[in-house]
């Protein structure tokens, strides 16, 4: 079995596996062997977490003999090992990123951004392909989505949006797509301040751009995609992308989209459903009424007009978000606790009233409830066994916290089925998510 000298690669021995096992490493081939499919990759990482190893056993002849015991309909012990031998390309493949300036991390590295780990468990991408600042990527901002082929009044409320949000030192997020997105974009690194483009395709073509250039020289950019960076344009890659939009920010604003069609629209809903971030849309006249749409389904419509560089465009989003008349909101934002104690009765009983909002960041449920799920699983229980310890908590709920706890290396899983968790034995190895 071929091995990638670990002292000279630019990447870690979990980035390097994963990416031989989920990369097509350079341009698809008709005849090359396929990668695994997310739904693959889940499955072995659940495998990996049973056997108490992580992506970069496998590449240790010690540990790689027991994907003999695999049993799954496509994923084999042939196939794995295949992808596993494709040493020199990946070889091959990872110097032709880095020499332009690219880098590639996993869900393992300590720069990936934890925000997509958190809100987004396993279903997160396993690789990030990227060229800029890193760090830009843990601290949260402003996205703003639009349509590709908005009018001009969308246009202009883009780029004031963006401008004020630049100047206030807030990150811009957005897609990199032609319209309110690109201007979005172009109007936060014209200002000179930071912003993130999360691409569909074509990453290792956007990084040439000299729209681009002086910002990523000046470490103000990341562009950052989910996909290989020769990854060609296909539309699920492109609605899958917008999760990673969202889950980046702190703050959302749809300007405009077109009712049930489209990425825009398709991403505002999925936000609005999962309840990732407050979600704010403008009352314009829309022919196809789409942003009040929008709100009937639980985001924040406000008078465009209304909004300026004083005071802080945050607080304006608070404040909308409090006088908000939306119909039936899918979600209720989060807000930071008062520095008060919280008994664990109260957890189980009735939640605490969302306090008065004296900052700008939301607060993390799960560091609230975690004194109590972490006494509950002093010994081994399953979702349901919890379950009977909470009043009035739906499963999703709970099973979010439980990634989340896995996630930060706090909770084991135990067992797949039933899953069973129990808290974490510093003894073992850190678990996958």
């Amino acid at each position: 079995m071929e091995h990638l000298p670990n002292s000279t690669s630019p990447i870690s021995p979990n980035t390097q596996a994963i990416l031989l096992l989920c990369s097509s490493l350079g341009k698809k081939k008709d005849n090359e062997l396929k990668p695994l499919t997310p739904s693959e990759y889940k499955w072995l990482t659940q495998w990996l977490n049973m056997q108490q190893l992580q992506p970069a056993d496998l590449l240790n002849l010690s540990h790689i003999k027991k994907i003999k015991h695999l049993e799954h309909k496509t994923l084999t012990p042939a196939r794995l090992l295949a992808l596993l031998m494709r040493g020199t390309a990946l070889a091959l493949a990872v110097d032709s990123w880095t020499n332009k300036g690219l880098w590639i991390i996993s869900h393992y590295d300590s720069a990936y951004p934890q925000r997509l780990k958190t809100r987004l468990g396993t279903a997160t991408a396993p690789l990030l392909y990227g060229m800029g600042t890193l760090s830009l990527l843990q601290k949260g901002g402003l996205a703003i989505i639009g349509s590709r082929e908005a009018d001009e009044q969308a246009i202009e409320l883009t780029k004031k949006i963006a401008k004020i949000a630049a100047q206030q030192g807030i990150t811009l997020i957005s897609g990199g797509a032609r319209g309110v997105d690109t201007e979005a974009l172009l109007t936060a690194i014209s200002q000179g301040r930071t912003a993130i483009a999360i691409l569909p395709d074509s990453l290792d073509q956007a990084t040439v751009r000299p729209k681009y250039r002086e910002a990523l020289k000046e470490e103000r950019l990341v562009l950052l995609s989910p996909y290989s960076p020769e990854s060609s344009f296909n539309v699920g890659n492109a609605m899958a992308r917008n999760k990673y939009i969202y889950t980046l920010a702190d703050w959302a604003v749809v300007i405009t989209c077109t009712y049930q069609k489209g990425g825009t629209w398709a991403g505002a809903i999925e936000n609005l459903k999962a309840g990732w971030v407050p979600l704010l849309t403008p009352q314009l006249p829309d022919p196809s009424n789409c942003n009040q749409e929008l709100i009937n389904q639980g985001a924040h419509g406000f008078d465009p007009a209304a909004l300026s560089s004083d005071p802080p465009l945050l607080t304006q989003f608070h404040t909308i978000l409090q006088s908000s008349n939306s119909l039936t909101p899918k979600f209720t934002p989060s807000f930071p606790p008062e520095p008060t104690q919280i008994s664990n009765s109260d957890l189980l009983n009735d939640p605490p009233s969302p306090p008065q909002l004296a900052q700008n960041l939301p607060v993390d449920l799960f560091e609230l409830i975690w004194p109590y799920l972490k006494q509950l699983l002093t010994t081994p229980k399953t979702e349901q066994e919890l379950l009977q310890n909470f009043k009035h908590l739906e499963p999703k709920q709970l099973k979010n916290w439980l990634v989340q706890g896995l996630q930060s290396q706090k909770i084991t899983l135990l067992s797949a089925k039933p899953s069973r968790y129990v808290i974490k034995d510093e003894s073992r190895q850190p678990t996958l998510f």
